[in-house]
């Protein structure tokens, strides 16, 4: 599977929650804010992961929620003349159906961000729709199921009206 990092395959937006918060804007807001030299890496390897995504077609997203069918990339970039290059896998289906989540693992932060997402297809065009952003914390519950789940009954609540106020 090649990831077309020239042609976009699908746009990136974020939609709010069941409680109508935008969590992912909210997320790469306090990641501007902190403006800490972690927090300029974090919210530089959101930005590639979502520019890798725009380039993987909907038909090459993952089927099955094993790490075998989970969407490995390379990923390199620069913050204040630090280079970091990490191999990553960044798109996983999770065990629910059009549910699935980016990942980045970077051990050196201790940072272990997902962000559950959906496929929608709306006037002809493929949107990953971003919903629940959040950090796996060792030592802590594993929010993986609740954001899924969360993730879920908002791509089958959504109207096409809700959805065309969030892309226009």
């Amino acid at each position: 599977m090649e990831i077309n990092e020239f042609k976009s395959e699908a746009i990136i937006v974020t939609v709010p929650g069941m409680d109508g918060v935008d969590r992912m804007l909210g997320y790469l807001e306090r990641l501007i804010q902190q403006n800490s030299h972690s927090s300029r890496v974090k919210y530089k390897f959101i930005d590639a992961a979502m520019d890798l995504m725009e380039g993987l077609a909907l038909e090459d997203l993952p089927q099955t929620p094993n790490h075998r069918d989970t969407k490995y990339a390379n990923f390199m970039i620069e913050v204040d003349e630090h280079e970091y290059n990490v191999r990553l896998g960044f798109v996983k289906a999770l065990r629910m159906p059009n549910i699935y989540e980016m990942r980045i693992n970077l051990r050196q932060f201790n940072w272990r961000f997902r962000a559950t997402f959906f496929s929608k297809i709306y006037d002809g065009t493929v949107y990953y729709c971003i919903v629940d952003p959040f950090e796996k914390m060792i030592g802590q519950k594993d929010p993986t199921d609740n954001c899924r789940d969360h993730t879920y009954h908002v791509s089958q609540t959504l109207t096409d009206e809700e959805f065309n106020k969030h892309i226009t």
